[in-house]
């Protein structure tokens, strides 16, 4: 993906959508750096499911 694409063509300035996919990187960048502590599942759709690495075990982020 072009980055440009993700700028209003008139001000060339980040658009919602930009800031938003920004702000998820971050929340990402900061779980990884503590995993597998506190991690931010509340970015995530309630149908996605999370295996444990460490028993196998499979989970949903209402189950955190």
């Amino acid at each position: 993906m072009n980055t440009n694409d993700l700028n209003d063509f008139a001000t060339h300035e980040p658009t919602v959508i930009s800031r938003e996919i920004e702000a998820i990187v971050e929340i990402l960048r900061q779980d990884y750096a503590r995993f597998p502590q506190d991690q931010t599942y509340e970015i995530y759709a309630p149908e996605v499911y999370f295996k444990d690495p460490t028993t196998g075990g499979l989970f949903q982020r209402s189950d955190q």
